[in-house]
């Protein structure tokens, strides 16, 4: 082989190897931004201790305890947790209720009317930014907005208990 065909090879080579490289990175570019970022089965991206990740979504009451709900109008275990739900909204407690969406405010809120589910602060996020582990989740927060404790699913009895008595002792 003359050094001249090699050469012309070893450009074709690196010219494949660029156009690769390019169309990667054009399918990870268009991919990333139009993938919704919904874990519907992962774990939970709140860590008891971390700051909650949403923060910037509302603004957290200074001397509060807040207890995030995240429901969906479509998710079946959301619906089937609705007395639930409306237990914590008619306890007396300090604690700050609040429902984070998918659904647009006008689809959240129907369907909390539909459910007798009042709780004033509804904040609809976009779906490329919602980053929590499925619906139904809870999210407790201090006063600092740092995670104290998170539940996902549909929850036992027992579990709804210790939800039901962290609230009724939070500051």
């Amino acid at each position: 082989m003359t050094p001249k065909r090699y050469f012309d090879q070893l450009q074709v080579a690196i010219a494949v190897m660029i156009m690769m490289t390019c169309s990667y990175v054009m399918w990870r570019s268009w991919t990333g931004r139009n993938q919704p970022q919904v874990t519907l089965t992962g774990s939970s991206v709140y860590v008891p201790g971390e700051p909650f990740l949403q923060m910037a979504a509302f603004e957290p009451a200074r001397s509060q305890t807040t207890l995030v709900i995240f429901i969906r109008s479509t998710c079946t275990y959301c619906t089937a947790s609705m007395d639930f739900y409306r237990r914590l909204s008619a306890l007396k407690t300090h604690a700050r209720l609040i429902v984070f969406t998918a659904d647009s405010e006008v689809t959240i809120r129907d369907y909390m009317e539909q459910h007798e589910l009042r709780i004033r602060d509804v904040v609809p996020l976009v779906t490329s930014a919602i980053r929590f582990p499925g619906t139904p989740a809870l999210a407790l927060l201090d006063s600092r907005g740092i995670v104290l404790n998170t539940w996902i699913g549909k929850l036992s009895p027992t579990e709804q208990s210790a939800v039901v008595g962290t609230l009724l002792t939070a500051p």
